[in-house]
């Protein structure tokens, strides 16, 4: 009778043995997917990564809403007019992603020279394209997506990249 008391004993042991080491599996995943994660000796506490991890979730978020509102203001010029469209500034924006950056270049004539331009100096700048598209019709729109990589050990500066860009890139929109 003993033993038929233990066995289920020892089964709970195992079975939590087998849920805590799920757990820090699922926990040095999150960890993996979180920018500026810890050094892996300066172990940050559990209800504090998962903080961490809901922040950076709610700032992706917004993030996310901030370029579907962009993209609607650019994606909704298909009713608008000349005068409309001529109004619209051209030229070349940058945004700093943390570990990448976005650049959009917008210009009323084909810009295909400009985009293939942009992508030179991204590379040179020590980037690595992750994504580029372009739309051409009554406007040329394009979007480029990079990410930092750096191998020289001097450091990386999206802002001397965006003036390069800009100074390169802007006579060929034009």
């Amino acid at each position: 009778m003993k033993s038929s008391k233990a066995a289920p004993k020892l089964d709970r042991k195992t079975v939590e043995k087998n849920r805590r080491t799920h757990m820090k599996l699922l926990l040095s995943k999150l960890d993996s997917l979180l920018p500026n994660t810890p050094n892996p000796k300066e172990v940050m506490p559990m209800p504090d990564r998962l903080d961490e991890a809901a922040k950076y979730i709610k700032e992706l978020h917004l993030r996310v809403e901030k370029m579907k509102e962009k993209r609607q203001r650019l994606v909704g010029f298909e009713g608008t007019s000349q005068q409309q469209i001529s109004n619209l500034k051209i030229g070349v924006e940058v945004q700093d992603m943390g570990s990448g950056f976005l650049v959009f270049l917008l210009s009323h004539r084909s810009g295909f020279s400009a985009f293939c331009k942009a992508l030179q100096v991204l590379e040179e700048a020590g980037t690595e394209v992750m994504a580029a598209n372009f739309i051409s019709g009554a406007l040329f729109f394009s979007t480029i997506h990079c990410s930092v990589v750096d191998n020289t050990g001097r450091g990386f500066e999206a802002g001397k990249v965006a003036e390069r860009l800009k100074k390169v890139v802007i006579p060929r929109l034009m």
